[in-house]
């Protein structure tokens, strides 16, 4: 089974309690990104734990909170693999919308 796996470093200046809660409450969001399937998450520490699945195929994905920045690791098996780029890609992005700093706008 063809398995990628990617990893991101997204920065931020929120401090480590201010961008788990947005993890947390913007979960949902982030979800949203992903099309149709079941996902499943859960929390160890400060490291988000999310599995994905849709029509028999797999993701995993780490999201380790540090005081500036998030760890983004994303595990893809099976045909999501061929599309891991994009959703490489989108994991990263809806990470970023999480986090931004909107009082600099």
């Amino acid at each position: 089974m063809a398995e990628q796996t990617f990893s991101e470093e997204v920065p931020h200046s929120l401090g480590r309690e201010e961008a788990r809660r947005r993890m947390t409450d913007g979960l949902p969001q982030l979800l949203e990104m992903l099309p149709g399937g079941k996902a499943e998450h859960h929390w160890t520490g400060d490291t988000m734990f999310l599995s994905y699945s849709a029509l028999g195929q797999s993701a995993d994905a780490q999201l380790e909170v540090f005081d500036d920045k998030v760890r983004v690791s994303v595990r893809l098996t099976g045909l999501l693999a061929a599309m891991g780029d994009k959703i490489s890609r989108l994991m990263g992005r809806g990470t970023r919308e999480l986090l931004e700093d909107k009082s600099k706008r």
